[in-house]
C-alpha cells in the first residue's frame, strides 16, 4: 500500500510504501522537499550608479546553505534561485549579503522569503559607494598659488581652490578620474 502526503509548501508526489499486517502500528517518517521559489530584486547606488560596473555586485546568501546566485545585470537587477519557500504554516527568511570593491558591504538580513508564486523582494537595496578625498595645489604659469574652482567633470564635484589648494571631499574609490578642471 502506497502513503501519499501532500503539504503546503512541499514539492507533491511524497509518498512512502508501507505494509499493513493486522494488529499493528505502523510509524514511518517523511522527509518533505521545499517548493522552491526566485527572488528578484534591485541594486542601486546612492551616488553616481553609472560610475560602477553593477555585475561585480556579489550576493551571497548567508542564513541557509545552497541557493546561489547570478550576478546582476548591468542596470542592478538581480536574481536568487532555489529559495525554500515560505508556506501557510512557515515564514522562513534568509540573510544576503551583497559585496562590490568599491562599495560598503551590504548586510540585509531576516527577509521574508515569499510564497510560492511570489518573487519580488519588497525593497530596491541601495549601495553606498567606499570615498576618498581629491586634494591637489594648482599655481600659475609664474609658480605662483592660484585662486578659483576645481570640479571633477565626472561627478561634478566642485571645491573652491584657496591659496593655490583644494580638496573634494568623498570621491568615490577607484572611480577614473578622467577630468579635473581648474
Amino acid at each position: 500500500m502506497r502513503v501519499s502526503i501532500q503539504a503546503d509548501g512541499y514539492q507533491p508526489d511524497n509518498s512512502i510504501a508501507i505494509s499493513l499486517t493486522a494488529n499493528e502500528a505502523i510509524r514511518r517518517t517523511v522527509y518533505l522537499s521545499p517548493r522552491t521559489v526566485t527572488i528578484d530584486g534591485v541594486i542601486r547606488v546612492s551616488k553616481w550608479q553609472a560610475l560602477f560596473n553593477l555585475r561585480q555586485v556579489e550576493i551571497r546568501v548567508t542564513s541557509t546553505p545552497g541557493p546561489a546566485s547570478e550576478s546582476p545585470a548591468p542596470n542592478g537587477l538581480f536574481t536568487v534561485e532555489d529559495v525554500p519557500a515560505s508556506n501557510s504554516n512557515l515564514t522562513r527568511t534568509l540573510d544576503l549579503q551583497l559585496t562590490h570593491p568599491d562599495l560598503q558591504t551590504m548586510m540585509l538580513t531576516s527577509i521574508v522569503v515569499p510564497r510560492e508564486g511570489d518573487r519580488t523582494l519588497p525593497m530596491t537595496v541601495v549601495m553606498t559607494p567606499l570615498v576618498v578625498n581629491v586634494s591637489g595645489t594648482v599655481v600659475d604659469s609664474g609658480s605662483l598659488p592660484a585662486s578659483g574652482t576645481a570640479v571633477l567633470v565626472e561627478t561634478g564635484q566642485i571645491a573652491s581652490v584657496v591659496n593655490g589648494s583644494y580638496t573634494i571631499p568623498g570621491y568615490g574609490v577607484n572611480l577614473r578620474l578622467d577630468r579635473l578642471e581648474c
